[in-house]
């Protein structure tokens, strides 16, 4: 099993809300960084292989002495140039790293999860999304029936379920496959490489993708005003 972390957008929405040029896995809320945050959402998954994504050597440094300092041993760091497509294409970076028939996660930066339980049953799926409640418009959305993903799409709300940002395939060369085919498609439509989208195309081709929900007091997005001012006051308890 290997865990990547995309880390080489660029952060726009964060950076503004935070008014800082700092890189957005660096942000500090209550003086625990967006990094920091990330790593303890994840700690039950301390033990397995976590490969990180950056897109400038200076922060691996950063990196090492966060994963020390959270317990995570098991990691590796991978630096791209520039700017990608999206997260998609970031992750795809990482592949080089894993075997073929190894399971994938992938997560972002700006999401923190607590009480995260992974589905013991997931060799069962080709892939999960873990959804929780959302309002507004600028979320993946998905619907299901059954816990099965019948429909996921950018932008557009056609349920009240968006995803976390935590998605799971089931082997590297899976995702590497379903990447090549459509991402062209993706970017066709969404102008960004997300990863969302390449689960419609997996359930196209009858592939199974599990959906579980996790409620919403339990997941905070960083980069959004509302979800921040809830976790300031949560802390504060």
């Amino acid at each position: 099993m290997a865990i990547i972390i995309t880390m080489a957008g660029e952060g726009k929405r964060a950076r503004k809300m935070f008014n800082t040029n700092l890189p957005k896995f660096e942000i500090k809320i209550n003086n625990k960084s967006f990094f920091d945050r990330t790593l303890s959402s994840l700690k039950a998954l301390r033990s397995e292989l976590f490969i990180f994504v950056i897109n400038n050597d200076e922060y691996e440094k950063i990196v090492q002495k966060a994963c020390q300092q959270n317990g995570y041993k098991n990691f590796k760091i991978i630096t791209i140039l520039g700017k990608t497509s999206g997260q998609a294409t970031t992750a795809y970076y990482a592949l080089e790293m894993i075997p073929k028939n190894e399971h994938v996660f992938i997560f972002n930066i700006d999401t923190q999860v607590e009480n995260l339980i992974i589905p013991n049953n997931l060799e069962n799926f080709d892939g999960w999304v873990l959804s929780t409640k959302v309002s507004g418009n600028r979320w993946s959305f998905v619907k299901e029936q059954n816990h099965l993903l019948t429909e996921i799409i950018e932008k557009r709300p056609i349920s009240d379920l968006g995803t976390i940002g935590l998605y799971y395939f089931k082997t590297a060369g899976q995702f590497k496959e379903i990447y090549d085919k459509y991402n062209s498609l993706v970017l066709n439509e969404n102008g960004e490489a997300y990863i969302a989208p390449f689960y419609k195309f997996m359930i196209q081709r009858n592939y199974k993708v599990l959906v579980t929900t996790i409620d919403r007091k339990y997941v905070y997005f960083l980069d959004d005003p509302i979800d921040l001012e809830r976790l300031r006051d949560d802390e504060k308890t």
